[in-house]
């Protein structure tokens, strides 16, 4: 059976591995691309279930600090060179922050190991090994770069050398440049240049060539095989939402959930579960049944006095019997849940999807307008006591 992953873990899944075509809008596209990848902005805004950890990022920022202040360091001899400290710090405000910028990109790429997801589990793990090792070493030798800097700086006279507070100056300033703005133009022409390359064109030219395989693997390419596998081969960039999905972040330990719809459809982190009763609770009790009209009993209808008449009794009236309402059976009421399923790659609109709840299986079919990673509710008999599941949904490609 295939694995069953929720909805916000294979929003994470599609991140992690590169995929950038999440809607029509390549504004809301870059934005959820920059909150994954910007070395600052994901610091705070990253999906949780990316395989960049929280810790690597951190780690990658510390060295980039480590680096950042070494260059700042080495660049203090410039002095001489140049005569003026305006123009070492110019120097180094340009030239230090592409640097910087590279570095920082050549770290990250290290910690994502974008290139191995596609791999076996063996191969993905070596390499992802292999990048953790590989950042400490770099943590460890930016740490030998900056004391050696700080050991060429005491070295020098003070004529031929920043003073420090210009160094300290050129160290703040230079890295508000690089997150800025050298990282973002930076960053946006590789997303440019990546999502026009992983959309599927509507050419008939390009088209072909879109569709084309590997010859050594018989395989789809890249950015077909993402396609395929996350939007639908027989969807068209017309067919995606107006916007990129969102996903719940924490920042600075406030939690902020995301504030619209992928696709027109809740997201199942945003399902309003059903009340659930306390543990020893009685079952609940069903309403009563209002198939039958209730019966209300009419007041006796007494005669009307007569005249007495001579020799003639009064007829008595004779009591008649008062009817017992009889009790109504109650209809067993069965016990539902509440699914959330994510609607898996490589199905439409009607077709039907089969999951699995309490050893049963049931055939589901895909509500109209509904695209791949979009959670929808059903309702299926449970076995146990009313509740509701709000993970876990079939996947049949992931």
């Amino acid at each position: 059976m295939n694995p069953i992953v929720s909805g916000d873990e294979l929003l994470g899944k599609r991140i992690s591995k590169g995929h950038l075509v999440f809607s029509k809008s390549w504004k809301s596209d870059w934005w959820l691309y920059m909150k994954n990848n910007h070395i600052f902005i994901s610091l705070f805004c990253a999906h949780p279930k990316h395989i960049y950890t929280p810790t690597e990022r951190r780690v990658v920022l510390i060295c980039s600090l480590f680096f950042a202040a070494a260059l700042s360091c080495f660049f203090s001899p410039l002095k001489e060179i140049f005569g003026s400290q305006m123009e070492v710090i110019i120097f180094s405000l340009v030239f230090g922050g592409l640097l910087q910028v590279f570095y920082d990109k050549f770290l990250a790429m290290a910690a994502k190991c974008y290139c191995v997801q596609e791999k076996g589990s063996v191969v993905k793990n070596g390499c992802e090994c292999c990048g953790k090792c590989a950042i400490c070493a770099q943590m460890f030798c930016a740490f030998i770069l900056l004391a050696s800097g700080i050991t060429v700086v005491e070295s020098l006279p003070n004529e031929a050398k920043l003073s420090p507070q210009a160094i300290v100056w050129t160290l703040f300033v230079g890295k508000l440049k690089s997150w800025a703005f050298d990282s973002v133009v930076i960053a946006t022409l590789m997303y440019a240049w990546a999502r026009r390359g992983q959309l599927k064109p509507t050419d008939e030219k390009k088209l072909g060539k879109w569709n084309e395989v590997v010859a050594k693997t018989n395989k789809p390419k890249r950015p077909k095989k993402l396609w395929d596998r996350y939007i639908g081969m027989h969807l068209t960039a017309a067919d995606l939402p107006e916007k990129a999905p969102s996903y719940p972040m924490t920042i600075c330990f406030y939690e902020v959930l995301p504030t619209d719809t992928y696709g027109g459809v809740q997201p199942a982190s945003q399902a309003q579960p059903v009340p659930q009763p306390p543990p020893n609770a009685p079952p609940p009790v069903p309403p009563p049944y209002s198939g039958l009209p209730t019966q209300v009993q009419q007041p006796l209808a007494l005669p009307v006095a007569q005249q007495p008449v001579a020799q003639q009794p009064v007829a008595q009236p004779v009591p008649q019997p008062v009817p017992v309402p009889q009790p109504v059976p109650q209809p067993v009421v069965q016990p539902v849940a509440s699914i959330s399923v994510t609607c898996p790659a490589n199905v439409k609109a009607g077709d039907l999807i089969r999951i699995q709840y309490e050893n049963d299986f049931f055939d589901v079919p895909v509500p109209s307008g509904l695209q791949a990673g979009q959670a929808f509710l059903v309702q299926l008999p449970a076995k146990t006591a009313q509740q509701t599941v709000t993970f876990g949904v079939p996947a049949e490609q992931v």
